[in-house]
């Protein structure tokens, strides 16, 4: 049986709108292949709500779901889409990936007891002063 839950991404330390050739930088969220929630590179902090399945892999670990889910089983993850906007096009240049498979049984289960989202702090910029990209690091993102 699938259980809802819902990923929190508390987002912050925007790396700005400027970036190497790009000059109208934002993020989004991916969701199969579309970018949703577009937010500028120079906000504050903003929150996306991602809401996610979760069901048992043969192994009876969780098995995570749904149109914001990417990755093979027992190597999920979500995206964060790194794209410079001009008019309506978007030109992505960088992804960061959020991993998944960390989650538990515990984590799950105590959200969904709990009617309470699974929240990770996402800072969203490098230790070189641009946007996070690549699997994020420990140093870029806390789960709480």
């Amino acid at each position: 049986m699938k259980k809802n839950v819902t990923i929190q991404l508390q987002c912050g330390n925007f790396p700005g709108r400027v970036f190497d050739h790009c000059q109208n930088v934002h993020v989004g969220v991916q969701r199969g292949d579309e970018i949703i929630f577009e937010t500028p590179g120079d906000t504050s902090s903003q929150n996306f709500d991602l809401a996610v399945q979760v069901g048992e892999n043969k192994d009876g670990s969780p098995n995570f779901l749904g149109p914001f889910v990417h990755g093979p089983v027992g190597g999920r993850f979500l995206y964060l889409v790194w794209f410079d906007k001009k008019g309506e096009a978007k030109m992505m240049f960088r992804r960061a990936k959020i991993n998944l498979q960390h989650l538990g049984w515990p984590e799950i289960n105590t959200a969904i007891l709990s009617q309470k989202h699974i929240i990770a702090q996402v800072f969203l910029t490098d230790k070189k002063g641009g946007p996070a990209c690549a699997t994020l690091k420990p140093e870029n993102i806390n789960w709480l």
